[in-house]
C-alpha cells in the first residue's frame, strides 16, 4: 500500500510541475483546437514511444486538458501508449516475428488515431 501512495503522490508532483512550468497557453498553442490533426499525430507518436503506466497518464493527461489541450490529441496520446509498443518492439519482433510486430503496431497506430478522430466528434 506504502508503495501506491508514493507513485500517487509522485503522479501529483509530477502533474504540478508540468503545470506550473507550462503555461495554459502553450499547452493551447501545441494541443489546441488550432491545428487539432498535428497536434493528435505528434500527441500519437509521443504515446507510442513512452512507456508510462496508463495510471499516470491518465491523471496527467486529463490536468491537459482542463487547461485547455484538445480531446483528441489527448486520446490519441492515451490510445497509443496502451496500444502501439515502439519500446516493446524488439522483444515482439523477437518472439512473434518481424511481420508481425510490423502489423501490430501499424495498424494498433491507425486505430488509434481513428478513436481519437471519433472522440473527437462524440465529446
Amino acid at each position: 500500500m506504502g508503495g501506491l501512495l508514493g507513485d500517487l503522490m509522485g503522479i501529483l508532483f509530477l502533474i504540478g510541475l508540468i503545470l506550473t512550468f507550462v503555461p495554459p497557453e502553450t499547452i493551447k498553442t501545441f494541443l489546441g483546437k488550432s491545428n487539432v490533426f498535428l497536434a493528435t499525430v505528434i500527441s500519437a507518436l509521443a504515446g507510442s514511444v513512452t512507456l508510462i503506466p496508463a495510471f499516470i497518464a491518465f491523471p496527467l493527461v486529463g490536468s491537459l486538458v482542463k487547461v485547455g489541450a484538445s480531446i483528441v490529441p489527448a486520446v490519441a496520446f492515451l490510445t497509443t501508449l496502451t496500444m502501439v509498443g515502439f519500446v516493446t518492439f524488439p522483444l515482439e519482433k523477437k518472439e512473434l516475428g518481424l511481420k508481425f510486430a510490423l502489423w501490430r503496431n501499424s495498424l494498433r497506430f491507425v486505430f488509434a488515431l481513428i478513436i481519437a478522430f471519433i472522440m473527437g466528434v462524440i465529446a
